[in-house]
């Protein structure tokens, strides 16, 4: 048998009861301590909610406010119980007030005051983000006075020309041209050589570095802008060791070798690298773009200058052995530019080299040659009263003419012409005054042209300043004759003074 069994067994029943009254004493005494534990507790609970709460308010009062509490200041100005709007204000023209001084090399420059600057303050943003807080500074904006104090950038712009008058004054700017104009490495597109130019460092002033720094030192608070002209020198962009340089002579070796030579009256022209690569582009994939508006450009302005000769000035050696100019008329080539300019995009497209003719409208001299005015014209001088027919460089004949009349305003103009067409027995008319039988008739400037006039007693002299024809050169017989056997429809005729 178990010996606690044993013990129980043996206790008597009087000491059971004893006992069991014994055990629920104890219990209840031990209850009553924690009863009294849970009050402090439940006090310690509720003074921590009530100070959060207290911290909750404090900082949505200072995130949701409308005026600045007090010992608040923005940049050292104060902005105590003021609203946004209020100290921008305040701020604005206590910055206006202040005077900016600028220096170079340690020199006073000039000083003025900001106030003349037109200057908009952009701080709008930044003294509302003052005002309204995010909550965790609104709570030390609550509790601790030195948390009031902000620091902004005070932004600002020009309004009007206040400001650019300013720095336009300064002499740093006002010689900003320099001696020496800086430019950028470039590869000579002139021939097919591709030599490299080397950039050059100027001293000329990069007005608006230094128009951007000196504003930068205003809108960050400074009093003084100090420079050393050197530092705004304007800089090469590009120079010649750089990879740009590299990469250019590589497309220009590769894509601007192409020679497209014309024929011109005076020699040859070929166009060079330059025109090129005005007028063509090659994309990644070396596909290779024609610009139609720029081989339209170059034909129109660039090309017909060079061909064309009509109405020129020209230096020619007369007859009579002296030098001579004359410029108008309507002889010389023309340029058809729309058939140029869409043959010319053809060449270019095609990358081959090619020497041609321009396309042409007009070509002067109908033997077919592509000189200019050649070595069979006529040549009549006004002042000499003279016509002289020169074929195949040789002076064939040569007498004295009767040109337009200077008093009635019939003058014959000067210029290049050539022959339209030649016919016998022609009436001339002006349908008005007069009427003339001729027997040989070239026409050459409109109505005006060459013909015979045997109704004319005398030639030369200075009848025809106040005697002479509607404009035509009257002619003896002998001279109108010889001349119509020879000549031909686009033979030049040239008068000159």
């Amino acid at each position: 048998m178990n010996q606690n069994s044993n013990k129980e067994s043996q206790i008597p029943e009087g000491n059971v009861e004893k006992a069991e009254r014994s055990a629920k004493y104890r219990k209840s005494r031990n209850a009553v301590p924690a009863e009294k534990n849970r009050k402090p507790l439940l006090a310690a609970e509720f003074l921590v909610i009530a100070f959060l709460l207290i911290l909750i308010i404090a900082g949505e009062r200072q995130v949701h406010r409308t005026v600045f509490p007090s010992f608040s200041s923005i940049n050292g100005i104060s902005v105590s119980g003021l609203t946004a709007k209020e100290a921008e204000a305040k701020l604005t023209d206590a910055w206006n007030k202040e005077s900016f001084t600028v220096q170079e090399n340690g020199t006073n420059v000039k000083t003025i005051s900001l106030s003349k600057l037109d200057l908009n303050y952009k701080i709008d943003s930044e003294v509302k983000d003052a005002l309204h807080p995010s909550f965790t500074e609104g709570l030390k904006n609550a509790f601790f006075h030195s948390s009031r104090s902000w620091k902004i950038n005070r932004k600002c712009s020009p309004e009007g020309t206040a400001f650019d008058t300013m720095i336009d004054s300064l002499p740093v700017i006002k010689n900003g041209q320099g001696t020496v104009k800086t430019e950028d490495a470039y590869v000579d597109l002139s021939n097919t050589y591709f030599r490299i130019v080397k950039e050059v460092y100027g001293d000329s002033i990069n007005r608006d570095l230094f128009r951007k720094d000196l504003l930068h030192a205003i809108s960050t608070g400074k009093n003084t802008f100090q420079y050393n002209p050197k530092t705004y020198y304007t800089q090469p962009k590009v120079t010649a060791d750089s990879k740009t340089i590299k990469d250019r002579v590589a497309y220009c070796k590769k894509y601007l070798t192409q020679k497209i030579t014309y024929i011109m009256p005076h020699g040859k022209v070929t166009l060079t690298p330059a025109d090129l690569d005005k007028m063509k582009s090659v994309s990644k994939d070396g596909t290779v773009t024609i610009d139609q508006n720029a081989v339209k450009k170059y034909v129109d302005n660039d090309l017909s200058g060079k061909v064309s000769t009509v109405g020129m000035t020209r230096t020619r050696t007369a007859a009579t052995g002296e030098t001579y100019t004359v410029s108008g008329g309507d002889y010389g080539f023309t340029l058809n530019h729309t058939e140029e300019a869409s043959s010319l995009a053809e060449d270019l497209k095609n990358g081959k080299n090619v020497t041609r003719y321009p396309k042409y409208n007009q070509k002067p001299n109908a033997d077919g040659s592509y000189t200019d005015i050649g070595n069979t014209y006529v040549e009549i001088c006004i002042s000499r009263q003279h016509a002289w027919f020169v074929k195949d460089g040789q002076v064939v004949i040569d007498r004295d003419v009767v040109t337009g009349n200077v008093a009635k305003g019939h003058s014959t103009p000067l210029g290049v012409y050539y022959v339209k067409y030649k016919t016998t027995n022609a009436t001339l008319t002006d349908n008005r005054t007069y009427e003339s039988h001729v027997s040989y008739w070239m026409p050459f400037n409109g109505g005006i042209g060459m013909h015979d006039a045997t109704y004319l007693s005398s030639y030369g002299g200075t009848r025809y300043l106040t005697n002479g024809s509607h404009g035509c050169i009257n002619m003896p017989l002998e001279l109108a004759a010889t001349i119509y056997q020879s000549c031909y429809a686009g033979m030049p005729v040239i008068v000159r003074a």
